[in-house]
């Protein structure tokens, strides 16, 4: 950017280009659906164990669990009479660490998260349910 006309090259980009990562990032914008991936960090839950976690009525973890899905976030299987829950991709752990450079979550949730995030590097990018 040496003269006065040079933009930066973001602000040649398309917005549209930024869309979905606005829908993934709105997808996490509630403290339960963080408590959620985080909680979904250590492997596969049903709704009634995540709705214990949370503190919240069923039909409100219902609703944040859909929101999720619908984001890609995380992916279903049911078994008999539960559906249980994963992370679609461990690599959205990486938002608990961000969050913690900037202070807004504790530094234990990070490095953990980082930790497990890490052993399961190996694995696919998409969990196998």
């Amino acid at each position: 950017m040496n003269g006065e006309n040079d933009v930066h090259p973001a602000l040649q980009r398309d917005p549209s280009l930024y869309r979905d990562g606005a829908r993934l990032c709105k997808a996490m914008g509630h403290p339960s659906r963080l408590l959620i991936i985080d909680a979904l960090a250590a492997g596969p839950l049903c709704a009634s164990e995540l709705t214990q976690r949370i503190g919240c009525d069923a039909s409100t973890v219902s609703t944040h669990l859909r929101i999720l899905r619908e984001a890609g976030l995380i992916v279903d299987e049911r078994r008999g009479t539960h559906i249980f829950y994963q992370l679609a991709d461990r690599c959205i752990l990486s938002v608990f660490e961000c969050l913690a450079r900037f202070g807004v979550a504790p530094a234990q949730i990070a490095t953990s998260r980082l930790a497990l995030s890490l052993i399961h590097i190996s694995e696919p990018t998409r969990p196998r349910l």
